[in-house]
């Protein structure tokens, strides 16, 4: 007992200490049981101050919706100055932690303090919703706006923010830019009639209701008798309408997930997009939930890199962090971009792999050669001269004791090669020893022997090719080869740059960069491989490298190096509809229709190119002068002039061979007897 009581104590002090050294921090209490204390840090002391008829029905309205639909929410009460409103609220039980906050108070402590303070303003990382109550009933507005500003609450467009105050500031309130973000915002002001009368007006902001662009929508009179207004009133579902909203959207061109149009030569300029993935599951979104786009390209023309230290980024990373697109299609997360940006589901996976040429024939003069490697020839060799040494060492020995014939070196040596070659010689060794051991050397050159024969039948029956390009081992291992990549200031880059692989950090060194068409040529030269990502290799050697038969004379590399995670759309901070677009994805993903479209578009594009392509050598063709190379479709006429003659004298022989065997045939009579005509056959 006397132990209980010095905890206790001890307990106590704590928290007294804390309320004693910094005056902005309270600590909510709460007993769960009569010997259990539980406090939890809180960020405002509320005073009791006398409460009107218009606070109380306030407090009691306001109460309610907490109690109804944020019971499991994490709560911030924001106060410009000390106030009642918080006291009443927070007697009701809420059921989770609560933090309240003095604004005034709070933004002029010192910068640790206010460090602190921001810090634990959230509650935990894991909690399942946030919501925030802000007291706007005193005079002094600006200074709740600016913590709610330093509070970063534009960064969590799905807290739910509940504000009261005066009826002729619910408008200007609710479109306050600190709020730009916010998917759920509700104000609630009393209206007094007269002496005895008052209601709380409630007003919702809406993102998109007035044309696209964010607006208020009065929900009407509360009395403190009626129910409280649904969830789906307060809170209803913001994405289901767009309204016509006009998303800015940048991007750079890279098939098959984006394809466009420039309208112009200036930097940033507009670009018309045309067939390709992103755009079709734009497209698709934008029909159902009625908003529009406008896709430009950034003013630099490259994906995103930091620049320097100045924690700024170029290129689409940049346009987003600057909030100058709302998001960018088709862009890979990475780590440093996350620091500074947002992404929505990863959708497909596009990783690296090497193109090079198709492996080459090897020369047959060395198809003798090729059914055994390197080792095994180097095994049998050092055998059959181990095998004669030892051979040349028994009848030696064999000599001197027993007295017998001997054999040379050189004669001991050509033994075994002659069994290897199944020629022996007719005189076998007298000594048993000798003997032994060739039988056992026998016995493997009649397996090497099979093994060879049946492995030679097959190297001469399929021709024998080099080895080919899979890997950056193969690459570093492969002597006076060279390989490179198509200019880039995104993934690639990164990707190659930062990676901690000893192999890949020596590919990275030997890079050369190029563009595409300089790229596939050295390929096609052979001694070179490009490195690329799967999609846009296979669609670029689809389209333009391959023959009307299905011949490519590109290799694709069979090992692929992921990027984690994949391909995804950026988003700028605290874009409220990020999480709409990963759900629409994710749908199209379970669908089918990712997969679908994606290779949809591939076929599409290689009919495209290949028809444009023969159109313009036709027309090529047609326009040139001087000699051409007569080909089919300029002597189809001859070729169907003589199918027609065939026909006609076909025809002529049946009309003939009809009309000889007719009644009146022409016939010769001798002796009485009718005979045919000596011509008819």
């Amino acid at each position: 007992m006397a132990m209980q009581l010095t905890l206790k104590k001890i307990r106590l002090v704590l928290i007294l200490t804390l309320l004693l050294e910094n005056p902005v921090i309270e600590a909510q209490v709460a007993f769960s049981s009569e010997h259990d204390l539980v406090t939890r840090p809180a960020l405002s002391r509320s005073q009791g101050h006398p409460e009107d008829r218009g606070t109380k029905l306030v407090s009691e309205i306001v109460s309610r919706t907490v109690t109804d639909y944020l019971s499991a929410c994490h709560l911030v009460l924001v106060t410009s100055k000390p106030s009642a409103f918080p006291a009443s609220l927070l007697r009701r039980d809420l059921g989770t932690g609560w933090v309240t906050v003095q604004a005034e108070s709070a933004m002029s402590g010192a910068p640790s303090s206010q460090v602190a303070l921001l810090q634990g303003l959230w509650g935990a990382a894991d909690a399942s919703c946030r919501a925030i109550v802000v007291d706007l009933t005193n005079d002094n507005d600006r200074s709740v706006f600016r913590f709610l500003e330093a509070a970063g609450l534009s960064e969590r467009p799905k807290t739910r923010v509940l504000m009261l105050g005066p009826e002729n500031r619910a408008a200007a309130s609710l479109l306050h830019p600190v709020l730009k973000n916010s998917v759920y915002a509700v104000y609630f002001s009393t209206v007094e009639s007269n002496a005895n009368s008052s209601w709380i007006e409630v007003i919702r902001r809406c993102l998109y209701c007035r044309e696209g662009e964010a607006g208020v929508v009065p929900l009407g009179p509360w009395h403190s008798r009626e129910a409280t207004p649904t969830e789906e009133e307060l809170f209803p579902d913001e994405f289901r309408n767009f309204y016509g909203h006009k998303f800015r959207v940048v991007t750079l061109r890279y098939f098959p997930f984006i394809e466009y149009t420039r309208e112009s030569d200036a930097p940033g300029t507009k670009v018309s997009p045309r067939d390709c993935l992103d755009l079709r599951i734009l497209s698709t979104l934008a029909s159902r939930n009625n908003f529009t786009f406008e896709i430009r390209e950034p003013h630099d023309g490259e994906w995103g890199v930091p620049r320097a230290d100045t924690g700024n980024w170029s290129g689409s990373v940049g346009a987003l962090q600057h909030d100058l697109a709302d998001f960018s299609m088709n862009l890979t997360p990475t780590r440093d971009r996350i620091r500074v940006i947002r992404f929505s589901r990863v959708y497909v996976s596009d990783p690296y792999v090497l193109v090079s040429a198709k492996p080459g024939i090897l020369p047959p003069i060395f198809a003798i050669v090729r059914p055994f490697t390197a080792d095994v020839w180097s095994s049998v060799v050092a055998c059959t001269l181990i095998a004669g040494v030892v051979l040349w060492a028994l009848m030696w020995a064999w000599k001197r004791v027993f007295g017998g014939r001997g054999f040379k070196l050189s004669d001991a040596l050509m033994y075994p090669c002659s069994l290897l070659l199944e020629d022996p010689p007719t005189e076998p060794p007298d000594a048993t020893s000798a003997r032994v051991l060739l039988a056992w050397w026998l016995m493997a050159c009649v397996v090497i022997g099979t093994a060879y024969r049946s492995s030679l039948v097959a190297f001469l029956t399929v021709e024998g090719k080099t080895p080919p390009i899979n890997s950056f081992d193969d690459l570093v291992k492969r002597p006076g080869w060279r390989w490179g990549m198509k200019p880039s200031t995104g993934s690639f880059f990164a990707y190659f740059n930062s990676s901690k692989d000893p192999t890949t950090q020596l590919v990275n060194k030997g890079m050369e960069v190029d563009d595409l068409e300089g790229q596939m040529k050295k390929v096609m030269a052979g001694g070179y491989s490009f490195v690329s990502t799967k999609l846009y290799s296979r669609s670029v050697i689809a389209s333009q490298y391959t023959d009307s038969r299905g011949y490519t004379p590109f290799y694709t590399g069979t090992r692929e190096y992921h990027h984690p995670p994949g391909n995804s759309w950026g988003v700028r901070r605290g874009g409220p509809f990020r999480d709409y677009l990963s759900a629409k994805k994710l749908q199209l993903m379970e669908a089918g229709l990712i997969n679908y479209w994606l290779d949809d578009v591939i076929r599409t594009n290689v009919r495209e190119t290949r028809a444009k392509e023969t159109q313009q050598r036709i027309s090529a063709q047609d326009q040139s002068e001087g000699r051409v190379v007569l080909g089919l479709h300029h002597l189809q006429g001859a070729f169907y002039l003589l199918f027609l003659g065939h026909s006609v004298a076909l025809c002529t022989l049946l009309l003939e061979a009809l009309t000889q065997r007719l009644p009146f045939a022409r016939t010769s009579s001798r002796g009485g007897r009718k005979t045919p005509a000596p011509w008819i056959a």
